[in-house]
């Protein structure tokens, strides 16, 4: 909705657990009341912990992601691999369009996520040199 910050920012305690709802209003940038973008900062910075769908979005989430395509004991299925590349590449791109990770390192853990024998393929195809970060630019 259309809302000006102040009317939107009252109605999210009660879209809350009731504990949660009460500690939202100790909230400075609740309490100042004029702030949208600043309270969902606030807001998320003070639940980051425990908030799956963050946590997800994190440099470590794909490194796991990745030692576990990595560690399977069989060479992993076609829709295996369609799906870690699916996920891989969501959440990937939220952390280089923030800078978090480069494009660089971005392409090197997706290549680690392959047995060498998929990669070492992947690397010819794409013409990607590992140590050349130029070479992984719009792979």
């Amino acid at each position: 909705m259309d809302w000006f910050d102040g009317p939107r920012l009252k109605k999210v305690p009660l879209y809350c657990e009731k504990i949660i709802g009460k500690y939202v209003k100790t909230l400075g940038t609740y309490i100042r009341g004029n702030n949208w973008e600043g309270f969902v900062a606030e807001l998320k910075s003070e639940f980051e912990d425990d908030d799956s769908e963050q946590q997800r979005n994190t440099e470590a989430f794909l490194q796991n992601m990745v030692q576990q395509m990595r560690q399977q004991q069989q060479d992993p299925s076609v829709s295996e691999y369609g799906s870690f590349i699916f996920e891989y590449a969501e959440r990937s791109s939220l952390l280089v369009q923030k800078s978090v990770i480069s494009a660089h390192t971005w392409v090197f853990m997706f290549l680690q996520a392959f047995s060498d024998r998929i990669g070492d393929k992947l690397y010819k195809r794409c013409n990607i040199d590992i140590d050349e970060p130029a070479t992984t630019t719009n792979v």
